[in-house]
């Protein structure tokens, strides 16, 4: 019976070394003009996890210390506390909010597709997958605009 069982630890493991190898990179890298390059890889490594063990999400918090520790080289007592409270909301945004509610999605909108419509298998999960891209990219577009009409007006102040 042991033949046919799968243990996910080995990969888990190579997961959660490879995340905290890349927020080293990262944190060598942040005051590039590409680093964040880094954390987009460590955000896509993480939900590559998901599909492994969830135990990969324990990297979280490191990469959070590694950017704390980084930034703030002076540590106090305050800024400590501080900085756990925000790794700890990442992580429950990430382990609590993302990923049940994006399954959910995900979820329903097969049982939409396919039942309601009559589509056939997978077309619900590749549609939403569809639209989740085009949020992103909406959203993305719409912080570069954001940061580029904050650049016009802070160098329009400057004149």
């Amino acid at each position: 019976f042991s033949a046919v069982e799968t243990e996910v630890y080995a990969m888990a493991t190579f997961m959660l070394a490879l995340l905290l190898w890349l927020g080293l990179r990262w944190i060598d890298a942040i005051d590039e003009p590409r680093g964040n390059k880094w954390l987009l890889l460590i955000a896509l490594v993480v939900g590559m996890s998901f599909g492994v063990h969830f135990m990969a999400l324990l990297a979280i918090p490191s990469i959070g210390y590694l950017y704390f520790f980084k930034k703030y080289p002076k540590v106090t007592v305050k800024n400590f506390i501080i900085a756990n409270i925000a790794v700890v909301a990442v992580l429950l945004f990430v382990f609590g909010f993302l990923l049940p509610y994006t399954m959910i999605f995900f979820g329903k909108s097969e049982i939409f597709f396919v039942n309601s419509i009559g589509l056939p298998f997978n077309s619900g999960t590749i549609i939403a997958f569809h639209i989740l891209t085009a949020v992103v990219f909406a959203v993305h577009k719409h912080l570069n605009n954001v940061e580029n009409t904050f650049h016009t007006a802070q160098y329009a102040c400057l004149m």
